[in-house]
């Protein structure tokens, strides 16, 4: 509910039986000429966001930075991408950061870190280094 402090940005569609419908497009409906990179932070919807976007991405190989924070949703997403050509690599930045805008020195997130991968395409030469490469689909980013 609206009156409670929660964190609204975190919400999926369909989280609750109330609230306002609002139009959803595709990626690929928007004929883009080109993309280099796509950031894709929508929810546990990112699969649908891939794709829906599968023509870009076919056409454009952008790299791609995505959440992957929903356990029960991470095998397919880590295949779906695999199968259109891409090395994955898990990206974990911790919550708290003591260069933090405020300067709080307090850091109520503990451990908690943001599960991400960065997605490269197979055809891209570039060296990745400094993060761990998602062998398969069933990689877990605690490991």
């Amino acid at each position: 509910p609206p009156d409670q402090g929660t964190n609204f940005g975190g919400l999926g569609l369909g989280d609750y039986k109330t609230g306002e419908k609002c139009p959803v497009i595709t990626l690929d409906s928007l004929e883009l000429e080109s993309c280099r990179l796509l950031k894709i932070d929508v929810e546990g919807m990112e699969l649908s966001v891939l794709q829906g976007a599968e023509q870009l991405i076919g056409r454009c190989r952008p790299t791609m930075y995505i959440e992957n924070d929903r356990e029960d949703r991470s095998v397919a997403l880590i295949e779906y991408i695999q199968e259109l050509g891409y090395r994955l690599f898990w990206h974990l930045p911790p919550m708290f950061r003591e260069d933090n805008y405020f300067r709080n020195p307090e850091n109520i997130f503990g451990r908690i870190v943001s599960v991400n991968m960065l997605c490269v395409h197979q055809d891209n030469d570039c060296q990745v280094t400094g993060l761990r490469e998602i062998e398969g689909p069933h990689s877990k980013w605690q490991a």
